[in-house]
């Protein structure tokens, strides 16, 4: 959650600094990219997220999201003689947005697996907790990394968030982790 968390908070960070300083769009015509390509993402992982997590499964779709957003940020690095088009940067930041947007929902998915029934709701918290920590230590990162590296190599930086992320997930295994719960038992204090 950590790790995932520091990609976030990168690209939180990145896009508007980036859009704004280094390609000259305004604040105006940023937040308008913005709003639609989150309201995008939000409509299309509220009717496709769910389903896709709950027919293929939560690390079959995570692992797909992951390497599609390490594909995307190697991609636009590629790119960058092209970075002048607005076009394809509102493809890529739509694009981060739907990845980001289902990446969040197989994460809630696995999040709430993980949890065991009687404590969920702290286990969840700290799930998140986790996640807000990264986010802050990803957005404060930026800074140290734009003084030492130019944009592209960022972007590379960013998308060794997603790959640490897939080898952690390759140590999921929820069957196990479920009969596990199961053994858990609860000592009654009288």
């Amino acid at each position: 959650m950590f790790i995932l968390g520091l990609m976030f908070g990168l690209i939180d960070t990145f896009l508007p600094i980036f859009t704004i300083q280094e390609l000259g769009w305004t604040n105006t015509s940023y937040s308008e990219v913005f709003s639609v390509t989150t309201l995008v993402g939000g409509f299309f992982g509220m009717f496709a997220g769910g389903a896709l997590v709950d027919f293929f499964g939560i690390k079959r779709m995570m692992f797909i999201y992951l390497i599609s957003i390490i594909l995307l940020f190697v991609g636009i690095v590629l790119i960058q003689s092209f970075w002048s088009n607005d076009n394809i940067i509102f493809s890529f930041i739509l694009l981060y947005s739907l990845l980001y947007t289902f990446l969040t929902i197989a994460i809630f998915a696995a999040a709430m697996r993980l949890c065991w029934s009687i404590v969920a709701a702290t286990q969840f918290t700290l799930f998140m907790a986790l996640t807000n920590m990264g986010r802050a230590a990803g957005s404060s990162l930026l800074g140290t990394l734009k003084s030492h590296m130019t944009w592209d190599y960022v972007l590379l930086i960013t998308a060794l968030s997603p790959l640490f992320a897939i080898i952690f997930i390759k140590l999921i295994n929820f069957l196990k982790h479920e009969k596990s719960i199961e053994n858990f038992k609860i000592k009654t204090i009288i």
